[in-house]
C-alpha cells in the first residue's frame, strides 16, 4: 500500500505595513496588489483597486476612484 503524501502548509504571508501611509499594507508589486483587490471583493464584496503612492512609491488598496 503506497504512503498519503505528507501535506505541507504554504509558508505564512508576511505582512509589511506602511507608516508613511497611515499604516497600508505594502504590496511587492502592481499584479499582487490587484490579486489581493480580487480576492477582497471575492471574499467580501470590497470594491477596492491598487494604486502606487507618490509618497513612499509602495503599492497599497484604496477604496477611492484614482485617475
Amino acid at each position: 500500500m503506497a504512503r498519503r503524501p505528507t501535506y505541507i502548509p504554504p509558508d505564512p504571508i508576511r505582512v509589511e505595513r506602511c507608516e508613511a501611509s497611515g499604516n497600508k499594507i505594502i504590496y511587492p508589486s502592481a499584479a499582487v496588489a490587484e490579486g489581493a483587490a480580487r480576492q477582497a471583493y471575492w471574499d467580501y464584496g470590497s470594491e477596492v483597486g491598487p494604486y502606487q503612492d507618490p509618497r513612499c512609491g509602495h503599492w497599497h488598496l484604496t477604496r477611492r476612484e484614482r485617475d
